[in-house]
């Protein structure tokens, strides 16, 4: 196997775990940095690296199957709920890698979408950062969304939770701060090739959770979430259990801080201790 095909598959590898900003990936492969065409060129050089590496021809048969088979997987972290909502409006390449696996993951505890709104982006420098200048325009809204006065119809600047959104490039799943309904927000990459993968719209969703999820599917949902909070917890001397998610309600587990989170499990755990 050559040099530049290690080197290859490890940048690959590097891209689909977020560790490297994926605006560079068409500086190294030539092709924008899409979800599916990550996927594809890791299959690709993975397809080479086992034709070098001249084993048998039936193992070789054999590792290219896995491959296809591999690839015909790549629509099944698209489909659903989400992604719909997404499509009716954008294209699924418009979201980066993290976010499809976020929202695929996501999406097994969103029940319905009351609302929307779209917003379109401003005033980014040339990296896509927000600047003084950086806006925000409402361009739709849909559902029940369309009764809600966004603030940013009165006052377009960039700021709070979707500048923290803008700059780094996460899904957002929470609660509204004036009026409490349960939002998921999407950072939608543009399609022009002067300004590839740079924030070019915010997709604000109104969701409704469902209201009974097994254990398995809330950890998968929280990601990261949940380390953060089995951390915090771990901070207490007390020895952490993933049933202990199971102490609170959907709601706040997709609607609170990781820190809320611990406070409440750990309050919840004193409280059984004393009989309460």
């Amino acid at each position: 196997m050559g040099l530049e095909l290690v080197s290859d598959i490890t940048l690959l590898l590097k891209y689909l775990q977020g560790r490297l900003p994926v605006r560079d990936f068409e500086l190294d492969f030539g092709i924008k940095g899409t979800p599916k065409n990550m996927l594809d060129t890791l299959y690709e050089c993975l397809g080479k690296a086992i034709n070098n590496m001249a084993r048998p021809i039936d193992a070789i048969k054999h590792q290219a199957k896995t491959v296809t088979v591999g690839t015909s997987r790549i629509s099944e972290t698209v489909e659903g709920l989400l992604f719909e909502a997404v499509q009716k409006r954008f294209k699924l390449d418009q979201l980066i890698t993290k976010n499809v696996i976020v929202l695929r993951n996501l999406q097994n505890v969103v029940d319905q979408i009351e609302g929307s709104i779209v917003y379109k982006v401003g005033g980014l420098n040339v990296l896509g950062e927000p600047t003084d200048d950086s806006f925000l325009e409402v361009v739709e809204k849909e559902g029940s969304s369309q009764e809600i006065d966004s603030r940013f119809e009165s006052d377009k600047k960039l700021k709070g939770i979707k500048r923290i959104i803008v700059r780094q490039g996460n899904v957002f799943i929470g609660k509204g701060r004036v009026d409490n309904r349960k939002i998921l927000v999407i950072p939608i990459i543009s399609t022009s090739p002067n300004t590839p993968h740079i924030i070019e719209h915010i997709l604000l969703l109104n969701i409704s959770l469902k209201r009974t999820v097994n254990l398995e599917t809330k950890i998968i949902a929280l990601g990261d979430k949940r380390e953060h909070i089995q951390n915090i917890v771990q901070e207490s001397n007390i020895i952490w259990k993933n049933e202990f998610l199971d102490l609170l309600p959907l709601e706040d587990l997709f609607g609170q801080s990781a820190e809320k989170i611990a406070e409440g499990i750990m309050a919840m755990l004193v409280n059984h201790k004393k009989g309460v």
